[in-house]
């Protein structure tokens, strides 16, 4: 019992080993515990991820607020300097000074705008900053526009007939030309970019539909009987063959538009096997009026028939520019 008691280097001399060693004759639980401990004494201390986040998040938030800032001193420190050059003639302290008093605005007005987005609460993604830049551009160009031109004259008789126009001329010009560019600037910008947006939308959404805009661009001279429209059940155009499905789905999605059937040839199994009939057709209510579509893919050939009386020819032609979204109308 004694012998229990001795040293275990005694017993078995080994040489000694650290107290962290991983190499301790362990099981393999302890031996793992020891080197998560130890690994974690000498790990650098990391923040968690909530705090990078956040911290991504603030330096992007002022990134973004350095930007405004300098969008908003930049730009009527520009015009300014600009303005001053043009009506100093020659004379360097002219910019110097307007452009100084054109970003002692922009400061002021970058401050007031963040102070009342954060009293209100404004969602700033609603500003519309085209509107600022237009009125601040309009402003500086119209005072410039209305300081060297006749302005200040009907200015003087609509608010001081009084003043005499040789001294109050050129002020008088300048700040009506001033409100009148702001108003100006503040319309005009935002609508021509928006308008320009949406022009630029079109042509790429023609361009991507693979569709020529010319060959949807119809007549009533294109309809297939003038008259068509005067009789039920007459076909008044017919265009190369339309797929069943790619058709079904974008007039369930037509304004006005409803389906009242649409069925395929039950005798085509091998078609309907394949997921496309022969010979499909779709009934359908459009602007007060009844129409047939029948498609045959055996001839190629879609055809459009009314199934009312007394369909105006613009209906008829609505109904064919929709279906010009879909696919062509012509044959090339």
């Amino acid at each position: 019992m004694s012998d229990l008691w001795l040293p275990l280097d005694r017993i078995n001399p080994k040489p000694r080993q650290s107290v962290m060693s991983p190499e301790r004759n362990l099981p393999q639980s302890k031996s793992s515990d020891l080197e998560s401990v130890q690994n974690s004494r000498f790990r650098p201390p990391q923040s968690p991820p909530a705090a990078k986040s956040n911290h991504l998040l603030s330096s992007k938030a002022a990134r973004s607020l350095l930007r405004s800032f300098l969008g908003w001193v930049g730009v009527p420190g520009l015009i300014g300097a600009g303005w001053g050059w043009m009506i100093g003639r020659g004379d360097w302290r002219a910019p110097l000074v307007i452009g100084g008093v054109g970003i002692v605005l922009g400061t002021l007005g970058f401050v007031v705008t963040n102070v009342l987005h954060r009293a209100l609460k404004v969602d700033k993604s609603r500003t519309n900053y085209l509107g600022i830049v237009g009125a601040l551009v309009g402003s500086v160009l119209g005072a410039y526009i209305g300081a060297v031109t006749n302005l200040g004259r009907p200015m003087i008789a609509l608010f001081n007939p009084d003043l005499p126009e040789m001294d109050f001329l050129v002020s008088f010009g300048a700040i009506g030309g001033f409100f009148i560019g702001a108003v100006a600037g503040a319309c005009l910008l935002p609508a021509t970019i928006t308008l320009l947006v949406y022009i630029k939308a079109r042509i790429m959404d023609s361009k991507d539909s693979g569709v020529d805009p010319q060959t949807t661009t119809l007549t009533a001279g294109d309809l297939r009987n003038y008259n068509s429209g005067t009789q039920s059940d007459a076909c008044f155009y017919d265009a190369p063959d339309f797929d069943y499905e790619p058709t079904l789905n974008h007039l369930k999605t037509v304004d006005g538009l409803i389906l009242q059937s649409h069925s395929i040839d039950p005798s085509d199994r091998t078609a309907i096997d394949r997921e496309r009939s022969q010979i499909w057709e779709m009934r359908f209510h459009y602007d007060g009026y009844d129409f047939l579509v029948e498609t045959n893919h055996h001839g190629t050939t879609t055809n459009f028939y009314t199934c009312s009386a007394n369909v105006p020819h613009d209906v008829l032609l609505d109904l064919l520019e929709i279906f010009g979204q879909i696919g062509p109308l012509k044959w090339n």
